[in-house]
């Protein structure tokens, strides 16, 4: 009978033969297949505003760099070149996959036609195994031609550099200003280019914000500060230009709307504010309403619309009666108040006028008056007193709950 040792020797020899014939197999000569590389793209396509930047990724393979017992002695490295504009650090964005790099690429250059080559190699640690594979793309330079603006109902007016909507976000025309963008030179033929458009000044004001917003085609593509992007392609723009629309916010404070070297700025206003707005209540009878009325316009005659309009008073002028029951003793005086004034008898500007039923239309904003005078019996001291404060005259104002000066 054998022994275990002797029928396990024959054994050795086989396992040595195949790990050396699986070493060996990675240094034979060839054939090898060639290194692909299976995608070359830019982030913005084939075009890209002069002065932006964009990323460009390749994708490559080499079945030769995995050897057959799955050990990798072959890396990829890769280099680029462009004939215009400025590329930055390669990087790795899948840290899982080392045959796929980035680099960026900014457009620092003149408008025209540019072409990043990628390069990509095989490095054995002995045998040069394949010859490096090259791929190219080319991309167009443009440039902004113009930014202009105009309030959206003015379809008569001119676009300019700079224009006045009311403030306030409202749906109306009045409230929202035509943008009109145009690249240069336009590319022939069938063309997309993506354009970042910035807004500064777009926030709306903390206490109830309402943020300025910048839309084509209906599609929101920036909301308060910052950078969206708007595509101008043939399909959608007429000879390279493309209009869209600011809403405007709820401050009075400049939006400037910018993309490439060109910029434009949108001034929410409140409307004018001449006197003749006001149909001012000249007199008044206490106990009975009376309706005060202001139009709210544009400088051109634009009703503005939509608003929610606030009244209040702002000063009253009393004069004062108080007599003791008790004496006969007797004081009045005539005064003028505001509400950092204290008022006499405990009371205040809104005990003495009223507003109520308004009404909106056509930008005529409108509420009636009431004012009330005051009467009382009251006790001071442990003595009682009559007393009286009627209303000789009274100033208001009106204010908009959104809108802010700031």
């Amino acid at each position: 009978m054998t022994s275990p040792s002797r029928k396990t020797r024959p054994f050795l020899p086989f396992l040595a033969v195949t790990v050396l014939l699986c070493a060996s197999s990675a240094r034979a000569d060839g054939p090898y297949t060639a290194i692909s590389i299976d995608s070359l793209t830019c982030s913005t396509g084939g075009f890209i505003v002069k002065g932006q930047a964009a990323t460009i990724t390749c994708e490559a393979s080499d079945k030769d760099d995995v050897d057959p017992c799955g050990i990798v002695d072959d890396d990829l490295t890769f280099s680029f070149t462009a004939t215009g504009g400025t590329t930055g650090d390669l990087d790795y964005p899948d840290e899982n996959d080392p045959n796929k790099v980035t680099i960026p690429w900014t457009a620092d250059c003149a408008v025209g036609t540019y072409t990043i080559t990628a390069t990509v190699n095989d490095v054995p640690y002995h045998v040069d195994d394949s010859a490096p594979a090259t791929a190219s793309v080319t991309v167009e330079v443009v440039d902004i031609e113009y930014i202009k603006v105009r309030r959206k109902d003015a379809i008569s007016a001119p676009y300019e550099t700079s224009a006045d909507i009311v403030a306030g976000g409202y749906s109306s025309d009045v409230h929202k200003a035509s943008v009109a963008i145009k690249i240069t030179p336009v590319p022939s033929g069938t063309y997309s280019v993506p354009v970042p458009v910035t807004l500064t000044g777009a926030d709306g004001h903390s206490g109830d914000a309402v943020d300025a917003k910048l839309a084509f085609g209906g599609t929101t593509i920036q909301e308060g500060d910052g950078t969206g992007v708007v595509t101008i392609s043939d399909t959608n723009s007429a000879a390279g230009e493309r209009v869209g629309c600011l809403f405007s916010s709820n401050r009075r404070t400049a939006c400037g709307v910018s993309a490439g070297s060109q910029s434009a700025s949108v001034q929410p206003v409140w409307g004018k504010r001449d006197a003749a707005q006001f149909a001012v209540l000249t007199v008044f009878i206490p106990g009975v309403s009376a309706n005060g009325s202001f139009t709210l316009a544009t400088e051109d005659g634009a009703a503005i619309e939509g608003h929610a309009i606030d009244w209040e008073t702002t000063s009253v002028r009393l004069w004062c009666y108080q007599c003791n029951y008790a004496t006969g003793e007797e004081f009045f005086f005539t005064d003028s108040f505001t509400d950092e004034d204290e008022l006499p008898f405990g009371l205040t500007l809104g005990s003495f006028v009223t507003y109520d039923n308004e009404s909106a239309s056509s930008g005529v904003y409108a509420t009636d008056h009431t004012v009330t005078d005051y009467w009382e019996d009251v006790e001071l001291d442990g003595q009682l007193y009559y007393c009286e404060a009627l209303v000789l005259a009274y100033e208001y104002r009106v204010y908009d709950d959104v809108v802010y000066p700031d």
